[in-house]
């Protein structure tokens, strides 16, 4: 109870600060709005872009129609996703890390957005942050459509103030985000535009000559990362059963020292490519995997998206937020999810049984390495992935959490 008030006067403060700031920056800078011109927020980072971008080619593709020039404004570490996957639009990029910590930075971008001249802003991302999203909006100038809801730790006039940005405020009573992808087309007049998987470029040459198999082993935080050692031994019976299989493990460049101790345990059989990869890199080696298995992070989306399997281990804190996914999402392929219920799902990972923020909270660390060992052994089997060994017995019985329901 005494960190959620501390976070949230925490919040206070920092919403003082940085709604002053943002005020007198945007001093003497007016909108002059140009009717043709729409802007999209969406700053949030990989696989919620991801999850985001058929929606987004919605939009985008009818407001083309209509005439109209679409002005994405996004996290510029996602830049290269939607500028491939969306044609006919402008991209601003802004570095949410900077936006937050530069006041320089920060103050050259909320007077370059206010000079975007947009005449309405779309903000396409749930639930909202006033000091990111609700700042671009009030930047931007232009009348704004985007969701009630915000971040549960917001003080109450945070929530006040930034509501009075928006004409149109859209209530959502339940579902993931692509629920709510859904209902900013219904309540904002491309609700009869079909919506269909990513269309993203063929990516038709494989970036390694030997069959292979994708290991995500990294998340945003580390309550929310399965074991690595668990891991490993999920690689270790892959190349056991599949010996003619590679792993290769990706991740961020913040994930190195993971994906070397990963490395480190599985021997001559792994590609270690950590840190060392594009986003665009990141998306062909996953688009010719055999099999992608991590947490809840931006592999997942994108194996989804490409129509790759996928294995995925989720924790209860955003249980149904991402994971799993609704079986009408506009997807290639959907993941499998797995997991251990436990009553407290729903938390919005603020754990009743621990306050440790440095090891895997008790709703990930439960999840058992068998029960992801039957779920890849299910997925690559149906691959009928070439040099499987007979002697190595199947482990396909009883598996949990496939595409599970919320508890």
């Amino acid at each position: 109870m005494q960190a959620r008030w501390w976070r949230r006067f925490k919040r206070a403060v920092e919403f003082f600060i940085f709604g002053l700031f943002d005020r007198v920056a945007l001093v003497g800078r007016k909108n002059q709005p140009d009717q043709r011109r729409i802007a999209l927020v969406h700053v949030q980072l990989l696989g919620d872009a991801f999850l985001w971008l058929p929606y987004a080619q919605a939009m985008v593709s009818t407001l083309v129609l209509r005439g109209q020039v679409p002005v994405i404004v996004c996290e510029a570490a996602v830049r290269p996703v939607l500028a491939t996957g969306l044609s006919g639009c402008e991209i601003v990029a802004i570095n949410k890390r900077d936006f937050l910590r530069c006041a320089p930075c920060r103050w050259r971008i909320l007077r370059g957005l206010r000079d975007l001249q947009a005449s309405h802003t779309y903000l396409c991302s749930h639930p909202r942050d006033g000091i990111t999203q609700d700042a671009i909006v009030r930047a931007l100038g232009a009348p704004a459509t985007g969701f009630w809801d915000t971040y549960a730790d917001r003080p109450a006039i945070d929530r006040w103030m930034g509501n009075r940005l928006y004409h149109n405020l859209i209530k959502v009573e339940a579902g993931g985000i692509q629920t709510h992808h859904r209902a900013l087309l219904k309540a904002t007049g491309f609700g009869e535009v079909a919506v269909m998987p990513v269309a993203f470029p063929n990516q038709p040459t494989s970036p390694c000559p030997d069959p292979y198999w994708v290991l995500s082993p990294g998340a945003s935080r580390e309550f929310r990362r399965w074991p690595e050692d668990r891991y490993a031994e999920v690689a270790a019976c892959v190349a056991e059963r599949f010996p003619q299989l590679r792993c290769v493990i990706l991740g961020s460049a913040a994930e190195c020292a993971l994906g070397e101790r990963i490395a480190s345990i599985l021997g001559e059989r792994v590609l270690n490519l950590v840190g060392k990869t594009s986003v665009t890199e990141l998306i062909r080696w996953i688009t010719h995997a055999k099999l992608v298995v991590g947490n809840d992070s931006a592999a997942g989306h994108i194996a989804a998206g490409v129509g790759i399997p996928s294995v995925i281990v989720v924790g209860g804190g955003h249980w149904g937020r991402c994971y799993p996914y609704p079986k009408e999402a506009p997807v290639r392929c959907l993941p499998t999810v797995v997991g251990r219920s436990m009553e407290c799902f729903g938390c919005d990972w603020q754990c009743i049984h621990t306050a440790r923020t440095d090891r895997p909270f008790p709703c990930i660390e439960q999840v058992p390495a068998e029960d992801v060992i039957r779920a890849v052994d299910t997925m690559l089997s149906a691959a009928s992935v070439p040099g499987a060994t007979s002697d190595a017995p199947p482990l396909q019985q009883g598996l949990q959490g496939h595409q599970a329901t919320a508890p």
